[in-house]
């Protein structure tokens, strides 16, 4: 009797807990793309121009805030004065405003490709970490019928623009060292051969040298041989904080970590959580006041075709993980995780929705709303409500144990 009472406190407190966390805050503007935070406020570019929401204000809604009207693929702000990738009667430009889009410059380059591959990533501006001025542009450039990434890059927030390197060609994503702005991880998939084929480049001293990372995940190497190809597609590459020499991939096979600057990677999740045959991670976010603890998700689908989003939380920079939050189902997938104080930002094509972190629940895996009463093998790991592994448990106490609750009875 004892334990179905503390059984019925743990549903009701979970219930209670999810509805505390999770708060929408919806923007119907045409469809959501790149989304960022500054100062305290959440900024998305959406097909009807740059839409502001102060996060910590009571009664925030959101605003019009520059070019309204435009739609706008990607932008990068610094003080006043913002760069931004928008529509310009179906040609991709980049304009630069100071009065948030009533006059603006076109600094689009005069050597971008007039027809851009379907493979392509297309014309993205990439923010660094070292100062809010110091902005790279790349897009694709034809040489001799042949589709080439350029990179330039601006340290005065488009003054003044240098060409950095065309040595990448498929227009990776970047990871950028905070330690170092120079050291740069380029990553992505190889869009000229028919197989799933992912690469690493590395850059050291700022793109005047970019060399391959011959790496391998459990293993299993990396190839750009189709008949060698794996399944394995890099979503997210990061940093941990501070060590240079290690790293996080978010994959579709899991999340890995490597310690030996991204020659060789483990898997830190297992193959298969809570019966889910989708094993891939979307996107990660290291959290800004505590440089071990990562955040990531992944997508599951309803039987109505929605999409939920799967929260997991480690507190050693990638070893270990465990589910605590999954979201109601929205129609499209999370395309941005974005971290504001202590608040997690969630923003789709088609919603926005924010996580209060100083809700202790949210860290916790008692927000797993599944309990299990089944004794654990001895040998399997067991984690106290805090998320902290325990090597002994007391009987009749709540423990999470495989992503799921169980009380020891």
């Amino acid at each position: 009797m004892r334990a179905r009472t503390i059984l019925l406190q743990v549903c009701l407190l979970a219930a209670t807990a999810s509805m505390a966390q999770y708060r929408a805050i919806p923007l119907n503007q045409g469809g959501n793309n790149k989304a960022r935070v500054y100062d305290d406020t959440l900024f998305v570019a959406t097909n009807n121009g740059i839409f502001s929401y102060p996060i910590e204000s009571k009664g925030s809604t959101w605003a019009a805030y520059a070019f309204e009207g435009r739609a706008v693929y990607d932008f990068v702000k610094s003080g006043s004065g913002i760069l931004a990738v928008c529509d310009d009667n179906g040609r991709r430009v980049v304009l630069v405003t100071g009065d948030k889009g009533k006059t603006f410059s076109d600094i689009t380059p005069s050597d971008i490709s007039a027809c851009m591959p379907l493979s392509y990533v297309g014309l993205t501006l990439r923010d660094m970490p070292d100062s809010p001025s110091h902005v790279f542009m790349v897009y694709p450039t034809d040489e001799g019928g042949k589709t080439v990434t350029t990179m330039r890059e601006t340290r005065d927030f488009g003054g003044h623009w240098n060409v950095v390197g065309k040595a990448d060609p498929y227009a990776g994503a970047f990871a950028v060292s905070e330690t170092d702005a120079r050291h740069i991880f380029v990553y992505g998939m190889n869009p000229e051969v028919n197989c799933l084929c992912p690469y690493i480049l590395e850059t050291r001293d700022n793109f005047l040298s970019l060399t391959n990372v011959p790496f391998d995940i459990d293993g299993e190497q990396a190839t750009q041989d189709p008949a060698h190809s794996t399944s394995l597609i890099l979503n997210s590459v990061r940093f941990c904080p501070g060590k240079d020499d290690v790293l996080l991939a978010a994959t579709s096979e899991g999340m890995a970590r490597s310690d030996d600057g991204g020659l060789t990677w483990h898997f830190t999740t297992d193959e298969k959580v809570d019966g889910y045959t989708y094993k891939g991670f979307d996107r990660m976010l290291f959290d800004s006041g505590n440089p071990q603890a990562v955040y990531s998700f992944r997508h599951s689908v309803t039987d109505g075709g929605l999409y939920n989003v799967e929260l997991y939380y480690s507190d050693d920079c990638g070893e270990s993980w465990h589910k605590v939050y999954k979201s109601p189902g929205y129609a499209s997938p999370v395309i941005n995780m974005l971290q504001s104080g202590r608040k997690l930002l969630f923003v789709s094509n088609d919603g926005v929705f924010m996580l209060d972190l100083t809700d202790a629940n949210v860290l916790s895996p008692t927000s797993v709303n599944t309990i299990n009463t089944q004794m654990p093998r001895l040998h399997d790991a067991v984690y106290d409500v805090q998320g902290r592994k325990v090597g002994t448990a007391r009987r009749n106490s709540i423990y999470i144990h495989n992503g799921k609750k169980i009380i020891m009875n």
